[in-house]
């Protein structure tokens, strides 16, 4: 599992970009508030970089509250612990 998008979350808390993956990465599965490419689609890629771009700071805010939902409840610790058990 690539951390690198989770990481990301979890350092913009004072300007929160807008997270952009592709639907064929395990992480786009837990990040809902990030925008899901099929990166081989190259015209809905820089559909979807002009709309990450032209986003609201309330948007990429409230996106980002979802990310920090799942991972504020989903720590590598919680996790585990359930392996472990």
């Amino acid at each position: 599992l690539n951390m690198l998008p989770f990481e990301y979350v979890l350092a913009r808390n004072d300007d929160p970009g807008c997270l952009i993956l592709s639907e064929f990465s395990a992480c786009s599965r837990v990040l809902n508030g990030a925008l899901r490419i099929n990166p081989f689609g190259t015209d809905q890629l820089a559909k979807t970089i002009e709309q990450a771009l032209n986003m609201s700071e309330a948007e990429r805010r409230a996106r980002r509250a979802r990310d920090m939902n799942f991972i504020d409840n989903h720590s590598l610790y919680l996790w585990s612990k359930r392996i472990i058990k």
